[in-house]
């Protein structure tokens, strides 16, 4: 299940540290205050190779976003579920579809929340 995002190289020490970086001015909206406002949609796009994937391994990965959600949570006690999946053209067809995106986001829930599997079964 986690074939693609395990294929994806890490990042370099300090590659994508902009994305949480709230003093540098770009062009795009700030990553973080989206993340706290927990509204939305947060478009990264790219050509073919240019690093969308492991920016997104990054984000995923990084103790600020689940910092970020838990501040903008309206219980914030609650530790936020990161739910992620990689479409990816040349894999099988479970990488590159519908079909595969929602097995591996209810599997991820599923996984991420005991409580919800045991009232399930």
């Amino acid at each position: 299940m986690n074939g693609r995002k395990n294929q994806i190289s890490a990042t370099y020490p300090g590659t994508y540290e902009w994305i949480f970086d709230e003093t540098m001015e770009k062009p795009w909206p700030n990553f973080t205050k989206w993340l706290e406002s927990g509204s939305g949609l947060y478009l990264i796009e790219g050509k073919a190779g240019s690093g969308k994937s492991t920016l997104m391994k990054f984000i995923i990965g990084d103790r600020r976003t689940t910092e970020a959600l838990k501040a903008g949570s309206t219980t914030p006690s609650d530790e936020p579920l990161v739910l992620w999946f990689f479409f990816w053209l040349y894999g099988i067809s479970m990488q590159s579809n519908l079909h595969g995106l929602m097995s591996l986001l209810l599997h991820q829930l599923l996984e991420g929340n005991a409580l919800t599997t045991i009232q399930l079964l």
